[in-house]
């Protein structure tokens, strides 16, 4: 289902067998060996598939993960709003609360820690409207609320069951299920396409068999060779919306101690009016992993009117596009990019779903939940903790402190 090439990337992973071996030597990380209580959160949301309004509400893990499941498999699909709500900006939330009423929109509340100031201060701007959370119990102020106002919730692993989990990796845990068992996305099968790439990419799996350890040495071995930078254009609509939760665990795993890539990206072709020119005229420290995805839809071919055949546009005329099907069209776009950098020597990987299904999509976020991790490992660093994130939160909220003093 998912096809990745390293044909092109021009990295040399033989002068790392020492760091790929210690790979060998690691325990299956936490979010591989826990399995979701599929049941309880199946249970949950059935009372609440009524409501046609859906508002997320979270940040980083919390939301990014339940973004790409909408995308690659409900938006288009369902007839319910999904709104995501991950910032406090007053005109953004009364926007929302003039376009959906109390009566019929449910609020869902994320927060891992239960501690989140973010989620906590947009939670409050509304008060009337119905609320489910996904939480951990224990001893933190987002569950005590839940209790006290008699909330319906889903839970996260506690601390007791899993020591080393970070919020980035619970994609398939209550925080991505919840809401997407609310938007009619098959969990079960997302869950089980996660475990199949959770077995192909197990630490004692040897590297020619394992294409996330593969891809993790591709990219530690091209940042020794000063690749410092990774550029992510995703061919894909469904995949687009896994982007940002890609760009975090790479970023909060494994960019740390002065070490890790920058991977940056946008939706394709789009990024090639823009980012183009970085990738291929910029400073030579940019390699490409590009992303792309099979279409359902291959027959629907460009219509020219006759009449119009003959205008003129790039050395040749409209005629040429009568009769194409779309996919080929995105197809060229892609083939136009990607063989340009290979003739400029760029570095470039590919990465290929050739359908989008709940098991497939299952199995990509996987993928990347063990790249972010091996990264980390190869880079020397621990792949827990984020504590320039956990910084700039507790700045923020000392400032509130003292806005409340004056």
């Amino acid at each position: 289902m998912i096809k990745l090439n390293l044909e092109h990337s021009r990295a040399d992973v033989k002068n790392i067998q020492a760091e790929i071996m210690r790979i060998k030597e690691l325990s299956t990380p936490d979010f591989a060996k826990y399995n979701p209580h599929l049941d309880e959160i199946k249970r949950v949301t059935k009372k609440y598939l009524h409501y046609k309004n859906i508002i997320v509400v979270g940040n980083g893990g919390a939301i990014n993960f339940f973004r790409g499941f909408y995308h690659a498999l409900a938006r288009g699909k369902t007839t319910k709003q999904i709104e995501i709500l991950n910032t406090v900006e007053p005109d953004y939330i009364n926007e929302l609360k003039a376009k959906y009423s109390p009566s019929n929109t449910l609020i869902v509340i994320i927060s891992k820690s239960g501690t989140n100031p973010t989620a906590m201060e947009i939670l409050f701007a509304f008060k009337e409207y119905l609320k489910l959370a996904v939480c951990t119990e224990g001893d933190n102020a987002l569950f005590k609320i839940v209790q006290k106002e008699k909330w319906d919730y889903t839970t996260y692993p506690t601390y007791q069951e899993l020591s080393h989990l970070e919020d980035r990796h619970t994609g398939f845990m209550a925080s991505g299920l919840t809401p997407a068992a609310l938007v009619g996305v098959d969990i079960i099968e997302l869950c089980e396409g996660a475990r199949i790439m959770y077995d192909k990419c197990a630490p004692n799996v040897p590297i020619e068999n394992n294409p996330a350890l593969s891809l993790a040495a591709t990219l530690y071995a091209l940042d020794q060779k000063g690749f410092t930078e990774i550029f992510c254009p995703v061919y894909s609509t469904k995949l687009y919306g896994f982007l940002p939760g890609i760009i975090q665990m790479l970023h909060e795993t494994a960019c740390k101690d002065g070490k890790g890539q920058t991977i940056f990206g946008d939706l394709a072709p789009e990024s090639q009016h823009h980012t183009n020119q970085r990738f291929f005229g910029g400073r030579k420290n940019i390699l490409g992993l590009f992303i792309h995805a099979g279409q359902e839809d291959s027959e629907s071919k460009v219509s020219i009117p006759a009449d119009l055949f003959k205008l003129e546009i790039r050395g040749g005329n409209l005629k040429y596009f009568d009769g194409v099907p779309y996919s080929k069209l995105l197809e060229f776009e892609f083939q136009g990019t990607l063989n340009d950098a290979i003739d400029k020597n760029i570095p470039i990987i590919t990465l290929e779903m050739e359908e989008i299904s709940p098991k497939s999509v299952g199995m990509f976020l996987a993928l990347f939940q063990y790249v972010s991790v091996y990264l980390a490992h190869l880079n020397g660093v621990n792949p827990l903790g984020q504590p320039q994130v956990e910084r700039g939160k507790d700045i923020s909220f000392e400032l509130v402190k003292e806005y409340n003093k004056s």
